[in-house]
């Protein structure tokens, strides 16, 4: 099952991802609360799609940050680790390595020469 690890000055804590949509944000009616000030009352959105896990800028004021590089939406990879403001969230999703190995396997070498 996929989780989000939030890394919190309080230390890191963990989210199972179970519904097919999360929101996050600071604000009481989001799935996953974040009261970091940084951190905008509705910040983002991550839906699970048949590809795998997509994350969405709510238009938030200081963006999504994924491994560096600001985004208004992409997909997320097991290991991959994006911010929120200033608070920092690992993604696993130990199925997508599977998904993304198998995929790499079926290729047929011959195709890509």
């Amino acid at each position: 099952m996929a989780k989000l690890l939030i890394h919190e000055n309080t230390g890191t804590r963990e989210f199972e991802l179970m519904d097919e949509e999360v929101h996050i944000g600071r604000e009481l009616d989001n799935a996953l609360r974040i009261s970091d000030p940084s951190v905008s009352r509705h910040h983002a959105v991550l839906r699970r799609t048949p590809a795998g896990y997509v994350i969405q800028d709510k238009k938030s004021s200081n963006g999504v940050v994924i491994n560096y590089v600001k985004v208004e939406e992409a997909a997320l990879v097991d290991g991959d680790q994006f911010s929120l403001g200033h608070i920092q969230i690992t993604f696993q999703d130990h199925d997508s390595i599977g998904t993304a190995a198998n995929a790499a396997m079926s290729e047929d070498p011959a195709e890509t020469m």
